[in-house]
């Protein structure tokens, strides 16, 4: 499905995801694969055809190692991510509950579920298994930007889900030239620097478990899109500034893990509203904007039928997931790879 028609730029968390699996005796690993909001976005986009080019800085460790090959297996384009032997490569285990332990439908599309948050089929170890340190977090670093950046890339969107001043000096960049700027509010304050970038986005998407009341700043930015997702109650948005309209969520068949449902909501609005950049939110009708919704949120929905993040991608071809997303029937589970023990700090030190 490549298409180099459309192309992506992302900034933000990067990290990499080591997926076990609960066995009688222990845990297995069965892969390691980026993740990260701004690197499961990216991914999913070049899944779905598109030109992917993260710019991010990572350590030059075991798990800067297994983040690029993974970003290289589905074709991510890593030119833009540099390595820093003085910094260390965020990861984080996600853990996945064993199949007689995995909840009701009801459990974990909005119950209670005793492992993690309300909907959680899996939980997420921040300390090394093997030595007990803390795993290294992810933190946000400024970055230098290519002045030909958009012309060596193309790109029609930028998408970014951590703002600092880089990313606020890529957002206007973007905006300038007629891209479609995606703003993915993931911070747990907002930064003073707020109103300025939501001046240069196209969209916004933010989670109402995060932020329970919509901030003013984000109630009175002139973003055509916002959206305020909200779990298994489905979401919120406004379009042009009118009232805010309720989409209720599309209900997975079979739900056997959680995690990603949020970056695949974001990657296919992108895909369904991102192909010529900001002209293409322009030219919208609010039947169009419904639509691209109701996609997102089925693609959402097909995800939970899935292990990890983007399980998805490793198991079907992208026109099975975008045929198939209506009907929520598509489902499947990881097969174990060989995967070398990715090292923490503490253990190497």
């Amino acid at each position: 499905m490549a298409n180099s028609d459309n192309s992506v730029i992302g900034t933000g968390s990067l990290m990499l995801d080591i997926v076990t699996r609960p066995l009688r005796s222990g845990r297995e690993v069965i892969g390691t694969f980026a993740g990260g909001s701004c690197g499961n976005v990216l991914a999913i986009l070049s899944f779905l055809g598109w030109q992917s080019y993260p710019l991010a800085q990572i350590g030059e460790d075991d798990a800067s190692a297994a983040l690029m090959s993974d970003l290289r297996h589905v074709g991510v384009d890593t030119r833009f991510v540099s390595t820093n032997p003085t910094i260390h490569t965020p990861f984080v285990y996600q853990m996945l509950r064993s199949p007689g332990d995995l909840p009701t439908q009801a459990e974990a599309y909005g119950r209670v579920c005793e492992w993690s948050t309300p909907g959680a089929c899996h939980r997420f170890a921040v300390s090394c298994p093997w030595c007990g340190s803390d795993l290294p977090r992810y933190a946000a670093h400024e970055f230098d930007v290519p002045e030909d950046l958009f012309d060596l890339t193309g790109a029609n969107v930028y998408y970014f889900d951590v703002i600092n001043a880089s990313s606020y000096a890529l957002a206007h960049r973007a905006a300038a030239r007629g891209a479609l700027v995606f703003c993915e509010l993931s911070n747990d304050d907002l930064p003073s620097m707020i109103e300025q970038v939501l001046k240069s986005a196209h969209i916004v998407k933010f989670s109402g478990e995060r932020f329970p009341v919509v901030p003013s700043a984000i109630h009175e930015c002139d973003a055509p899109l916002v959206i305020r997702t909200l779990g298994a109650d489905g979401l919120e948005f406004r379009w042009r500034k009118t009232k805010w309209q309720r989409q209720p969520a599309s209900t997975p068949a079979l739900v056997r893990d959680t995690v990603g449902c949020g970056d695949w909501c974001s990657a296919s609005l992108i895909h369904s509203l991102g192909p010529r950049g900001s002209a293409s939110l322009t030219a919208a009708s609010h039947p169009d904007i419904l639509y691209a919704l109701r996609l997102a949120q089925a693609l959402a929905a097909q995800n939970c039928g899935f292990e990890a993040a983007r399980g998805a991608m490793y198991l079907i071809s992208a026109e099975e997931c975008l045929n198939m997303a209506a009907s929520g029937d598509m489902h499947g589970i990881l097969p174990r790879s060989s995967t070398p023990r990715i090292k923490c700090p503490g253990c190497t030190a």
